[in-house]
């Protein structure tokens, strides 16, 4: 009996957010490389660490580890970008922007996955843990003002203590 068994999933994720999410819905096995951002999100363990979609000094190791798939994800660099997409691997370019967004980058992963249920159950999981959130601050007496940091490259989180000169400086603020 002749089967058509697809070739395994081999990821290289050049983004922190698509590791993380592999990982939450059981499909870190899958991964045979990552971004070195990776390991402050996700347990990783002793995965290759490789650049990431800003820094394109990567390239010969991506192509050493034989990925099926490589993901990244905005901040991008255009050289880098142009690197990937000349290789002759498919390469996902995530730019979510809303929640919504969010959600459909794990639907997304997770059919790529096969992990389309657990997935599912992550976004289900992310919607109860922003409506807590929301049931909390109902009661707030105070508007808390939240700050949200996407950088590629930011400085020490002790460097970044007080945020000065934008107007946030001596409000409340939740930590990030």
């Amino acid at each position: 009996m002749k089967t058509n068994r697809k070739p395994p999933l081999r990821i290289v994720s050049l983004a922190p957010s698509a590791t993380s999410i592999l990982c939450a819905i059981g499909a870190k096995h899958s991964l045979v490389g990552v971004t070195k951002w990776c390991t402050d999100v996700a347990p990783v363990g002793k995965l290759p660490k490789l650049g990431d979609c800003w820094h394109g000094d990567s390239v010969d190791e991506i192509l050493r580890l034989k990925p099926t798939l490589v993901v990244g994800s905005v901040p991008y660099k255009q050289e880098t970008v142009g690197k990937l997409l000349e290789q002759p691997f498919p390469f996902l370019a995530m730019n979510p922007r809303t929640l919504a967004d969010i959600e459909t980058d794990i639907r997304l992963l997770g059919g790529i996955a096969q992990r389309a249920d657990a997935a599912e159950a992550l976004v289900k999981k992310m919607r109860c843990a922003f409506a807590q959130i929301e049931i909390k601050t109902r009661r707030c007496k105070t508007r808390v003002c939240v700050y949200c940091e996407a950088w590629p490259n930011p400085p020490p989180r002790r460097d970044r203590s007080r945020l000065g000169g934008d107007g946030l400086e001596g409000r409340p603020q939740a930590g990030v």
